[in-house]
């Protein structure tokens, strides 16, 4: 955890539970945080909601139905360790998620259905924040904690930004402008501060010049040319370099919904980077491509907020320094067989992160790191894909975060 700055605080008993959810939110989110202290991908209303889907999937015949077993596990473990979901709850989590064997696909689907409903996501929230406002108040840190990582897990899977939710958390508590920080009861004033109310936005880029040849398809993606800014972008254009070259065009995404100005950048870039997709179809000599940096107009904002976009999680890895990483590759080269087929798969293996690496799209580069996994390890029948590649990898995540934890 890194030092946050308590100058507006008034420090006192009372408020140990306060700070320590500031603390605690500023170390889940921090990108640099290790695992075991960030916020779960998932929890019960995303899991239920995946083990729906997966039953769909499995009526009709697209996945094997070996592979639901530990999806609902997975749920039933997650409602059993999380004081939020279980507080929904009218009967055990063993009445909605039926794991014997012989059950039918439409029995199963039914009762998760009611859990679904039971566990809706706004649902989940509202209890989430009036468990973790009973909780500052109370200075009840081992609650807190359960509470926080959850809270966040849904904000995150409802939409929000993890960099907006850790920047409104920072400025709230952290940040060198605010109201003093002396009771408990400033918790409410925050919750209420991240709320996922949804807004209209508008996000500008430069693009490069190519997207002319495709203007005729363009509103198929809510997209515009512009020969200029509109005059409320032209200041802060103009202070950030915001700038089209010659060889560039601006480009308006939107009017669209969405939660902040960070999730609205991302989902205008997706729509930009659909269109590129598209495109090269077509032709393949370049890309569409754009400058991270964007204009982003809120329906309900006193003004435009200039956002580069941000790194994804392939860019903020541990990372050797470039001279140990070429003494490693040397030791790998001289400890390994350079022919033969293991050495051939594990060659496809490198292309493949090479490939994951060189690209900024997160679903891209999750599809392409499992692909490695299931390259590497060999099937076994009647076993599912998810059980196999977890036998054989937790071992080895085991040994590397060991290893993390020490430095």
């Amino acid at each position: 955890m890194r030092f946050r700055s308590l100058k507006r605080w008034n420090i006192k008993p009372e408020l140990d539970g306060l700070l320590f959810f500031a603390q605690r939110m500023d170390e889940l989110l921090w990108d640099f945080t290790l695992d075991t202290h960030k916020p779960m991908a998932l929890n019960a209303p995303y899991l239920c909601k995946e083990a729906i889907s997966l039953l769909e999937d499995i009526e009709a015949e697209l996945i094997e139905p070996a592979n639901l077993k530990p999806v609902l596990d997975e749920l039933v473990w997650s409602v059993q360790h999380d004081p939020v979901a279980k507080s929904l709850l009218d009967l055990p989590i063993e009445h909605y998620v039926l794991t014997s064997e012989g059950v039918k696909l439409a029995e199963q689907k039914l009762r998760l259905d009611v859990l679904g409903q039971t566990l809706q996501p706004f649902r989940y929230l509202h209890r989430a924040f009036d468990q973790i406002a009973a909780q500052v108040k109370a200075v009840e840190k081992k609650k807190l904690d359960s509470s926080i990582r959850t809270m966040v897990t849904t904000l995150i899977n409802m939409g929000v930004s993890k960099q907006s939710l850790h920047k409104r958390s920072n400025d709230f508590f952290f940040g060198a402008e605010g109201e003093q920080i002396d009771k408990p009861e400033q918790i409410d004033s925050f919750l209420k501060s991240i709320y996922p109310y949804s807004h209209e936005f508008t996000v500008y880029f430069v693009v490069s010049k190519l997207i002319e040849t495709v203007k005729d398809s363009l509103t198929a993606f809510r997209i515009s040319l512009l020969d200029e800014l509109p005059d409320e972008l032209k200041s802060i254009a103009a202070k950030n370099k915001f700038a089209k070259g010659e060889d560039e065009s601006y480009a308006e995404v939107g009017p669209f919904t969405g939660l902040d100005v960070v999730s609205a950048q991302e989902k205008a870039a997706n729509r930009l980077d659909n269109l590129s997709d598209l495109f090269t179809l077509f032709y393949h000599q370049r890309k569409i491509n754009w400058r991270p940096q964007a204009i982003v107009k809120q329906c309900c904002s006193d003004g435009p907020v200039f956002v580069t976009l941000t790194k994804g999680a392939m860019e903020k890895p541990f990372d050797l320094p470039p001279e140990k990483a070429s003494k490693e590759l040397n030791r790998l080269l001289r400890n390994s067989a350079t022919r033969g087929t293991s050495f051939d798969r594990f060659n496809r293996v490198a292309d493949l992160h090479g490939i994951c690496v060189s690209t900024d799209i997160i679903e891209n580069q999750l599809v392409t790191l499992w692909t490695s996994l299931e390259t590497l390890i060999p099937s076994h029948t009647g076993v599912s894909k998810i059980t196999n590649v977890l036998e054989a990898m937790i071992p080895f995540l085991m040994v590397s975060y060991i290893k993390e934890t020490l430095i």
